[in-house]
């Protein structure tokens, strides 16, 4: 079958922009299986990206697919549609954090013309779907199937593959890292994955519905062959180590550096996801700093011990601060911190507390996003338990300010979302970070780009 992997436009200020893994490893799941496939990505440079729907028409396809996150529902209902005409016998699917968080009740938000969602990871399971499609296998059988039943929405258990080595890499072949921009550190976002899946049941996240539980871990001589190969292959210097839970098993953490350090291919990494500050100890943070590492972001969400607990953080905020200041004290990393300001049990005070607590870091950075209730996560099904949650996907973005009930208004939430910023970086360390960073133009206009989302958005 000719498939066609789309990630969508989302229309925001700023984008996270590098080839998307998730459609890497689909590509090259579809390939083994004998499929054409084409990847249509719009995060691309406009130069690099040719228009979706002459794309659409050139290619022809049999299946479409999306990428899809809650921010994408609208545009991707405009472009099945667009696409009706140009191609009415292809068949349409949603895959991706969308459709596993959201469900049963999927086909109440996309367009008609998306036939399925796909729930989880897809390596397996959208082969398995292009098989139903032939005629080879009953829907039932397709894993982390969300399809029409007669009257009925009816969903399928996910698949979580154990042997992550047997998916290989992902094909980054219509998608070369150069055709993206840079971000506000000069780097294009390169991602590499070592493990999957999440054991903690945070309430605001969704890793765990996506992933599973289970720790599932990549060995250290595939991972290595895998970043030789972008070193090799695009010329790659700088990746993104972007699992959920690098650290939480030593033993896994340290042969990935120590696979890297034997390699000695010159390449550093830094890790955008976020580490789980209680699994940080002296041996591994030197380890990782031996092997490249440079940047690390971390996840300290509240400054309220109450708040926290809400969440189901499930770690000390002593415990924080102190790895915090472990990391600052044995490695020359940069750090960023993660905040999150309005969830729906913050008080005025709470929130007071978390700018505090972030001014009074040695972070060098930090970011202070609003609430985000991801579909299918506890805070977001209580929400929709006790006050009849409806979300406008369009919002839902780290950036925007979601309509969710809150204890503090609007107004109030925008305004100490500024005070955050300012209180912050207006600071003599955080803006001479800054400043050492921006030494390219294309990073100066991320960063511009950056602080307008912060700015304009509300």
């Amino acid at each position: 079958m000719r498939v066609l992997l789309i990630r969508p436009d989302p229309s925001h200020l700023y984008n996270t922009a590098g080839p998307d893994l998730g459609l890497g490893y689909l590509t090259t799941a579809l390939r083994r299986a004998g499929h054409e496939v084409f990847i249509h990505d719009a995060l691309k440079k406009r130069r690099h990206r040719e228009p979706v729907a002459t794309m659409v028409r050139r290619v022809s396809p049999d299946f479409i697919g999306f990428k899809t996150f809650s921010l994408d529902v609208a545009a991707i209902n405009l472009l099945a549609e667009q696409f009706t005409p140009l191609c009415p016998a292809a068949t349409m699917a949603v895959g991706g954090p969308f459709p596993t968080g959201i469900g049963a009740e999927l086909f109440a938000h996309v367009s008609p013309r998306v036939r399925f969602g796909m729930a989880g990871e897809g390596e397996r399971a959208l082969p398995q779907l292009l098989e139903h499609l032939q005629g080879q296998r009953p829907a039932e059988q397709v894993a982390g199937l969300i399809w029409r039943d007669g009257p009925t929405t009816r969903r399928n258990a996910q698949d979580f593959p154990p042997d992550l080595d047997a998916l290989g890499w992902a094909d980054f072949s219509q998608m070369p890292p150069r055709t993206y921009p840079v971000d506000y550190e000069g780097n294009v976002y390169v991602p590499v994955q070592t493990s999957r899946g999440c054991p903690f049941t945070c309430a605001y996240c969704s890793a765990g519905l996506m992933n599973g539980r289970l720790i599932r871990r990549r060995s250290a001589a595939v991972v290595g062959e895998e970043v030789a190969r972008l070193r090799r292959d695009f010329g790659i210097r700088n990746f993104c180590l972007i699992d959920d839970n690098f650290t939480l098993i030593k033993e896994h953490a340290l042969a990935i550096c120590d696979r890297l350090i034997e390699l000695d291919l010159g390449v550093k990494w830094r890790c955008p996801s976020g580490l789980r500050l209680d699994t940080l100890d002296e041996q591994i943070l030197h380890r990782m700093e031996q092997s490249g590492c440079y940047e690390v972001y971390v996840g300290i969400e509240s400054g309220s011990e109450r708040v926290a607990a809400d969440m189901k953080r499930c770690t000390s905020l002593a415990v924080l601060i102190e790895k915090v200041r472990l990391i600052r004290r044995v490695t020359r990393f940069s750090m960023l911190g993660f905040f999150i300001l309005g969830y729906p049990t913050e008080e005025l005070a709470d929130a007071r507390q978390t700018i505090r607590l972030a001014a009074s870091l040695p972070l060098d950075m930090a970011s202070f996003f609003y609430f985000t209730p991801h579909p299918g996560t506890e805070i977001h099904q209580r929400l929709v338990a006790e006050f009849g949650l409806r979300t406008d996907w369009r919002d839902h973005f780290y950036d925007r300010m979601s309509d969710v009930p809150r204890r503090l208004s609007r107004r109030r939430l925008w305004l100490l979302q500024k005070w955050a910023y300012l209180r912050f970086y207006c600071r003599p360390g955080p803006l001479l970070f800054l400043a050492r960073k921006l030494a390219h133009p294309g990073q100066a206009l991320r960063l511009i780009q950056r602080v307008a989302a912060v700015a304009l958005n509300r």
